[in-house]
């Protein structure tokens, strides 16, 4: 039966519970089901008055109910038919967009009837946080967002001239735009279409329970499409938008041929680190610490280098950025000590006084919950003590959970690894964390030491961190160091080591037991 009668079922009956104003009862209800026999929800009567139907009320209101279940199945049915219809053209029911074969497949079309005075782009629309809106406000909600934004993108699209629209993915929507340059430059004008677009595409979403701004990425790549196919220059604006700042609103960017080339690099090296990491293709130099009062060899920091086959020298950044997206960061950081502390027995096995080897730690390796069973098995199977090492940190990852910091630090210091921080006063330096902080040295920045001659400034900053730091009864390494009359100042300051290209560049182990063999690295026997 298409609408069942529960009048009759005694539980809808009065109930003698509600006691307190509006004193509303719910009397009478015909549950309405769909076509596949799950319930709809129910139609019923509530008053504040007791009541009891007759006959012919009790007729009417099924009659009522059955027109409602109407209402609510007709559109079904007609959206089921839609969706087919759509499905066989391949068109997603939802937005009516081409589904990803169509869709390369249109592009393909307008290629082959291309004329001259036309650019072609690509626009790869991402919606970032679809699953979050789908989890917490449902899936009616989350098409209704996608629906919207899609309407949105088609309005600000369709003055263009030639295109293509498509949803590749639940997440992802694509435009392919044929631009007429004769109308004008061709960056000019996709920077202005690009405009418009975030001028449709902005602002909250009107639902019927909520408003919600959903956090869009936005990538516009060009491509004669000469070289590539449709799918492979769509595929490289999708990794663009990958590679785009996770951040809340609309974010967006028309691709460069140096934005490009930059984005392809990163992305091969993120493919080639981990392979290279395990064929120990990166290597471990190291830059002298030289004591400002005897200029004797002090200390040592160990810093990596990735000479890559195809694109050269990395640098440690790009290496420590890729790291941090491939979630690689704890693993070649852990290669870093093992290389380091390798290193430093076997110029002890040598003879050698090995001065203390300082190595950079993020905040992620230094809060990992396996780092100090790490480093102390580490030590202990090579017979080496805590006091080889110094591990330098930045102020960014401390502050973020200090005390857990603190509590890893003094484990650490506890075996004799000693902690400088690096960087000091590049970031927003809280004075205070100096007094609870167990750190021993502080690095003077190469910004600040840049300019200690010439500025006023830059000298009365570096004099002020020294002055501190002698207070606090830490020593200061100052870092870049490059004339000898940047050495002189910080020696009147009485800054501790000097580190910089004064002295040495970062050297590869042979370089630095020819350098300092008879100087520092003192054979014992």
């Amino acid at each position: 039966m298409i609408v069942e009668d529960t009048l009759a079922n005694p539980i809808f009956k009065i109930h003698p519970m509600v006691t307190g104003k509006p004193y509303i009862r719910f009397y009478a209800g015909a549950v309405i089901r769909g076509n596949d026999t799950l319930p709809l929800g129910t139609f019923c009567i509530m008053d504040q008055v007791p009541r009891t139907l007759c006959e012919q009320e009790r007729q009417s209101f099924l009659s009522m109910a059955k027109i409602v279940r109407q209402e609510v199945i007709q559109p079904e049915e007609v959206s089921v038919h839609r969706m087919r219809s759509q499905l066989k053209e391949n068109r997603d029911p939802l937005t009516n967009a081409f589904l990803s074969n169509t869709f390369f497949e249109k592009i393909n079309q307008v290629l082959s009837k291309s004329v001259n005075n036309l650019e072609y782009y690509v626009l790869c629309l991402e919606f970032s946080d679809i699953e979050y809106i789908e989890n917490h406000y449902g899936s009616i909600i989350a098409n209704k967002v996608i629906l919207e934004i899609s309407a949105r993108l088609k309005r600000g699209i369709s003055k263009v001239g030639k295109h293509v629209f498509g949803r590749t993915e639940n997440r992802h929507l694509g435009v392919f735009i044929a631009l007429n340059i004769a109308q004008g430059p061709g960056v000019k004008l996709i920077n202005e279409i690009t405009s418009q677009l975030l001028a449709c595409l902005a602002g909250p979403v009107k639902t019927s329970v909520y408003e919600i701004t959903p956090n869009i990425n936005m990538a516009i790549i060009q491509d004669n499409f000469k070289v590539s196919a449709p799918n492979d220059v769509y595929l490289m604006a999708k990794l663009f938008v990958k590679n785009l700042p996770q951040k809340p609103g609309i974010n967006s960017e028309v691709v460069t041929d140096d934005v490009r080339k930059n984005v392809l690099m990163k992305y091969e090296l993120t493919l080639d680190l981990s392979q290279n990491l395990a064929q120990h293709k990166l290597h471990i130099v190291y830059q002298p610490k030289i004591d400002a009062n005897n200029e004797r060899l002090a200390g040592l920091e160990a810093l990596l280098r990735w000479d890559h086959h195809k694109h050269g020298l990395v640098s440690p950044p790009s290496i420590i950025e890729i790291a941090n997206k491939s979630n690689l960061t704890y693993e070649l950081e852990k290669w870093i000590f093992k290389t380091v502390i390798n290193q430093i027995k076997e110029w002890k096995d040598q003879g050698f006084d090995v001065p203390r080897v300082s190595i950079n730690v993020t905040g992620v390796t230094l809060q990992h919950k396996d780092f100090v069973n790490f480093v102390s098995e580490l030590l202990n199977q090579s017979n080496l003590s805590g006091e080889n090492l110094d591990i330098e940190i930045v102020e960014n990852s401390l502050f973020e959970n200090i005390n857990a910091v603190i509590d890893i630090m003094n484990q650490l210091r506890k075996i004799g690894i000693s902690f400088s921080l690096d960087d000091f006063g590049t970031g927003f330096s809280n004075l205070a964390y100096l007094q609870v902080l167990p750190i021993n040295y502080l690095k003077i920045d190469k910004s600040f030491i840049d300019n200690i001659i010439q500025d006023k400034h830059a000298y009365a900053m570096c004099s002020g961190i020294i002055s501190l730091a002698n207070g606090l009864g830490l020593q200061t390494v100052a870092e870049g160091v490059e004339s000898e009359f940047q050495i002189i100042a910080l020696r009147t300051m009485r800054c501790n080591f000097i580190q910089g290209y004064y002295y040495s560049k970062p050297l590869r182990v042979i370089e630095l037991e020819r350098k300092y063999y008879n100087e520092s690295l003192i054979k014992l026997t």
